[in-house]
């Protein structure tokens, strides 16, 4: 039984395996989709006081790859500017979700994420 009751189809647009955890137990997993979400950078440089290394200011740019209906699950840089842009006034063709990586996360010994019990909504569709 899937997480997600949902008619729409669920991409994950990473490119990464993404492991969740259900509330109620479930576990999950989602494949990647073979073409990963990507955003571009706009760097300027910028000089900071007192700091003798090059610091530069970035921007998100065009968001590349997402599909063009159901769910995404996105890196949460590519959610992030996604809500930038839609902030702006840009409308999406899917719903853009990222993992929740903060303290829910499941860490292993290592403390790397093994898996997540819950996303981060970015965009929502609405009909």
């Amino acid at each position: 039984m899937s997480i997600f009751h949902t008619a729409g189809i669920v991409r994950n647009c990473t490119p990464h395996t993404i492991n969740i955890i259900a509330a109620h137990g479930d576990q999950e997993s989602f494949t990647p989709c073979g073409t990963p979400c990507r955003v571009t950078e706009i760097r300027e440089p910028c000089w900071l006081p007192g700091v003798d290394v090059p610091c530069v200011r970035v921007k998100f740019g065009d968001i590349q790859g997402l599909p063009g209906d159901g769910i995404a699950i996105v890196s949460g840089i590519v959610g992030s500017a996604v809500e930038s842009a839609a902030i702006q006034g840009d409308s999406f063709p899917c719903t853009v979700i990222s993992p929740d990586t903060g303290s829910t996360a499941v860490r292993n010994g290592d403390g790397r994420i093994v898996a997540v019990r819950g996303f981060r909504v970015h965009y929502v569709v609405t009909a």
